[in-house]
């Protein structure tokens, strides 16, 4: 990529390409790419700041006053040459202050793609856990269905079976696994509230203990 597109002076956000991929399909992979390039932008920014002092040093050099004799011809070149250098300097300047820019708009349009994608990563979430709950409480009801459902003589003999025998079996069977579920997805959150009502019921305790010690 060429240097001059690279550090397009001053465009806004809408004119990058990055930041409407950002606004329309945020994803890890478009963060690595940004990524990337935060890096690109921080070598040539080091390559910048390098040249930058190379001309200071070269201005140094070229002055007739670091000269302990300098000569009639050295005196009269100076000025040329400092003019030609200011104007490098000037031009280095200015594409510093661009890869800054562009720096820090780098970084903000990570950041921005990282809160996106938590974002829609939440809303999966949410989606997920919603088939998952559907999924769990219709599994034993198929389950069951499917086991009213079998041509078995002895475990279904004709006329033995009604809708009310479906439900006397559907229905502990669909809250049993429905509890059973809802408890294995939660057993961190339900361990750590436990502990915690432990920790209360002890501290209460103790508390209650120290002042009867003092009481006698």
């Amino acid at each position: 990529m060429h240097f001059h597109s690279l550090v397009k002076p001053r465009t806004s956000g809408a004119d990058c390409p990055q930041a409407s991929r950002v606004e329309a399909r945020p994803s890890r992979h478009l963060l690595l790419e940004i990524y990337r390039v935060s890096e690109e932008l921080e070598i040539i920014h080091d390559v910048l700041q390098q040249q930058k002092k190379f001309f200071e040093v070269y201005r140094q050099l070229l002055n007739p006053a670091s000269f302990d004799h300098p000569t009639l011809k050295r005196r009269s070149r100076f000025p040329f040459e400092e003019n030609a250098i200011s104007r490098n300097q000037k031009a280095v300047n200015e594409r510093i202050s661009d890869c800054e820019e562009l720096q820090q708009r780098a970084n903000r349009l990570a950041d921005r793609n990282v809160r996106l994608v938590e974002t829609y990563q939440d809303d999966n979430n949410k989606t997920l856990l919603i088939f998952t709950i559907v999924t769990i409480t219709f599994l034993p009801l198929s389950f069951v269905t499917g086991f009213f459902g079998m041509n078995v003589v002895g475990i279904n003999p004709p006329g033995t079976t009604t809708v009310k025998h479906f439900w006397v079996i559907a229905v502990p069977v669909t809250v049993g696994v429905v509890v059973f579920s809802l408890v294995l997805t939660y057993w961190g959150t339900i361990s750590r509230k436990w502990n915690q009502l432990e920790k209360r019921r002890e501290n209460k305790k103790s508390n209650k203990d120290w002042v009867l010690d003092i009481d006698t």
